[in-house]
C-alpha cells in the first residue's frame, strides 16, 4: 500500500469596512493568506510526506508576571505519536545533521486554543488578564528554537485563537544525541487547564512503533 500526502495551508484573514451615508455607500475589503499553494507529496520544496493532529487538555499551571512557570505538554519532534487504526506510530521529523537539505523537517505547524469558557458557556465577561492562554515555546536545553528564528518563542494563544507557521523550505529539528540538539516544542498552560489542538505537517526521517 502506497501512502501519499498533500496539504493546503488555509489560515486566511479578511475584513470588510462599509461607510453608509444618505447619499452613498462605500465598501472596502481585503484578504490576505497563504492559500494559493498546495503542499504536494514528496520530500522537496513545498512537499510533505506526513501529517499528524494532537488533541488534549493541558495540565493546569501558573504564569506569574510573564515568567513561564506553568505546567504543560512537551512535543518531541523526534517522536510525535500518531494513531493509525488501533496502533500508534512515532513520527520523527528530525535530522542528524544541523544543515539538512531543503525539504526535510517541519513544513507547517498550527496550535489552537479551544477554551470556550466554563463548561463551554463563553467568556464575554472575562477580563483579558483572566483569559487562559497557551504559550508556545522552545524551552529547555533541547528547545526547537529554529521554529522561532533562533529564539525561545513565547507566543501566547488566547481562547478561540490560533498560532500557525508555514515553512515552504522546511525547518528541521536537529537530533544526534549531542549538543546542539534542538527538537522540543512546549505548550504551557497559563493556569486553567486549556483544551488544545496541534497539527504538524512535514517530512519524517524514521517511523517507529509503540
Amino acid at each position: 500500500m502506497a501512502v501519499t500526502a498533500t496539504s493546503t495551508p488555509s489560515l486566511t484573514m479578511s475584513y470588510t469596512l462599509t461607510d453608509t451615508r444618505t447619499d452613498r455607500t462605500i465598501s472596502e475589503s481585503a484578504t490576505v493568506g497563504f492559500v494559493a499553494q498546495t503542499f504536494s507529496d514528496g520530500t522537496g520544496y513545498s512537499e510533505i510526506g506526513a501529517g499528524v493532529v494532537l488533541t488534549g487538555l493541558l495540565p493546569s499551571g501558573i504564569d506569574h508576571a510573564g515568567v513561564i512557570t506553568g505546567s504543560g505538554v512537551t512535543i518531541s519532534m523526534t517522536g510525535v505519536p500518531k494513531k493509525v487504526f488501533q496502533d500508534t506510530i512515532l513520527l520523527n521529523f528530525s535530522a542528524a545533521t544541523s544543515s539538512p537539505s531543503n525539504g526535510q523537517g517541519i513544513k507547517g505547524i498550527q496550535v489552537v486554543n479551544n477554551y470556550d469558557g466554563p463548561s463551554g458557556t463563553g467568556f464575554v465577561d472575562f477580563a483579558k488578564t483572566d483569559l487562559p492562554y497557551i504559550t508556545v515555546a522552545a524551552t529547555g536545553a533541547v528547545g526547537f528554537s529554529g521554529l522561532f528564528g533562533g529564539g525561545s518563542g513565547g507566543y501566547r494563544v488566547y481562547p478561540q485563537s490560533t498560532w500557525a507557521s508555514t515553512l515552504s523550505h522546511g525547518e528541521t529539528p536537529f537530533y544526534n544525541g549531542v549538543a546542539p540538539d534542538n527538537y522540543d516544542v512546549s505548550l504551557i498552560d497559563s493556569g486553567s487547564g486549556v483544551p488544545y489542538q496541534v497539527m504538524i505537517i512535514g517530512n519524517t526521517g524514521v517511523l517507529g512503533g509503540s
